[in-house]
């Protein structure tokens, strides 16, 4: 549900919304080395906006982590040994138990939230990479989400002057809805649960999460940056 708090998030969006240019080619070479086939055919079909917006979120997510972009990826059982990430491992402090300070800290109690709830670091960006996908069935470019999102907040199903049934109406609700639609998607293209449930709650109260609060929390700060 979207909140009027959420107006300076939304915002950044729309100005976002304006540039067309698709993510780097090295960002998308990233990202499809982190998706599933199925996951990164639902990524290509997004707009490039939404691309780049995905891209930097699942950035913030990996910065949190300690890891980088170009040519890296993060290994499964990042606690086991630490995830690899360029050729080196990230979380060697973790072998001998010291969270370090700072930065290093932070990475180290994320990577430990990870643990407590049995998921891979790498589920965590793709949360962050295919939260948005159900936005591509509205096909609504920015003005039309502006409409979609003031009468969400105004608490209405359709515009009122457009009625309920045409077209326009019809495209505003499936953007509304575009949490659940997604969802829908990633679970039809097999993608992990945690991925699908993000995507159905990442607009949901945090009293409404079914994730870890704080890995939730990692993903809506990075959402917002």
């Amino acid at each position: 549900m979207r909140r009027w708090s959420d107006l300076p998030h939304l915002a950044r969006r729309f100005l976002g919304q304006l540039d067309s240019s698709p993510p780097a080619s090295w960002e998308l070479s990233w990202v499809r080395g982190l998706l599933s086939d199925a996951e990164w055919n639902l990524f290509e079909a997004m707009a490039d906006p939404d691309r780049r917006h995905a891209v930097a979120v699942a950035t913030a997510v990996a910065d949190e982590l300690g890891a980088g972009r170009t040519g890296d990826t993060v290994a499964g059982d990042a606690m086991a040994g630490g995830a690899m990430v360029g050729g080196a491992m990230v979380g060697d402090a973790m072998a001998g138990g010291d969270p370090g300070t700072g930065h290093e800290g932070r990475a180290f109690e994320v990577r430990h939230m990870l643990e407590a709830a049995d998921l891979e670091a790498e589920i965590l960006l793709r949360c962050a990479l295919m939260h948005d996908v159900g936005k591509t069935d509205a096909r609504l470019g920015p003005m039309g989400r502006v409409a979609a999102t003031l009468l969400e907040l105004a608490g209405l199903d359709h515009s009122p002057r457009l009625g309920a049934g045409s077209e326009l109406s019809d495209r505003l609700a499936r953007y509304r809805d575009y949490p659940s639609t997604g969802a829908q998607w990633l679970r039809s293209a097999g993608s992990p649960e945690a991925v699908a449930v993000w995507a159905e709650e990442h607009h949901m109260d945090p009293d409404q999460w079914t994730l870890p609060a704080e890995l939730c929390r990692v993903l809506t700060d990075a959402d917002d940056c």
